[in-house]
């Protein structure tokens, strides 16, 4: 399963911990993983696209932990088992308006078999 491969792959490369749902009790710097579609299948090749969400205490440390993550997944993807590409559909301020929980938030396309 992508998700999990993904997972494994950041939280071994990150110097916060990475979650597939936001925990009820967090670090103040943390992320979160969400797939958020896919398709594909032909030949074996799977495309599927990912949110990652860069929580921090800060605007300023949210957009910096999303920097930080974004190279993490942009510039090693081939280190990642399974990966033949990701491709970086942008990123921007994701701040919970209710909560004022500061975040970040990219969009990772990736193509996997």
């Amino acid at each position: 399963m992508i998700e999990e491969t993904i997972l494994k792959y950041l939280n071994d490369k990150a110097d916060v911990p990475v979650y597939m749902e936001e925990p009820k009790s967090h670090p103040k710097r943390f992320a979160v993983l969400e797939k958020t579609g896919g398709g594909g299948g032909e030949n074996f090749i799977f495309t599927s696209t990912f949110a990652l969400q860069s929580y921090a205490e800060s605007k300023y440390q949210a957009a910096f932990l999303n920097k930080k993550l974004k190279q993490i997944m942009l510039d090693r993807a081939a280190d990642i088992p399974g990966v033949s590409r990701i491709s970086y559909g942008g990123d921007y301020d994701y701040t919970d308006p209710q909560t004022k929980q500061y975040r970040y938030q990219m969009v990772l396309i990736v193509t996997h078999y």
